[in-house]
């Protein structure tokens, strides 16, 4: 997702990865720039929702900010900080293992394929 957002416009993972400043409730007081950051955040939201499965909308649909809603889907899909350390430090003791036990030079790529898969998650 983030590749994605990115691909699409610099500005919009911006506004995923560090949020939406507080704007005026009245949207006829709003900026141009508020305007088009406010633009931004429902384009990223709009994005996101497209992507996701239907179960993991249910759970985002009430969020008011393309931050809360990518906080919330890094949790349904990665759980918390604590829960990915532990994933992840299973995956390199698989890899680790995986490769001490390879007797031929083409399996040792296969923990790297594993490796570079898993980290494509975030």
């Amino acid at each position: 997702m983030h590749v994605f957002l990115r691909a699409q416009d610099y500005k919009l993972w911006k506004i995923v990865d560090k949020g939406l400043a507080k704007l005026p409730e009245d949207e006829d007081l709003w900026t141009k720039d508020q305007i088009k950051k406010s633009t931004l955040n429902w384009s990223s939201m709009n994005m996101m929702q497209c992507a996701i499965h239907p179960k993991e909308y249910s759970k985002v649909s009430s969020c008011k900010s393309a931050k809360e809603m990518w906080d919330k889907l890094q949790l349904i899909y990665e759980g918390t900080s604590e829960v990915a350390a532990d994933a992840m430090g299973k995956k390199m003791s698989f890899l680790w293992s995986f490769h001490s036990s390879s007797a031929t030079k083409s399996s040792s790529t296969r923990p790297q394929q594993v490796l570079n898969s898993s980290l494509g998650f975030g």
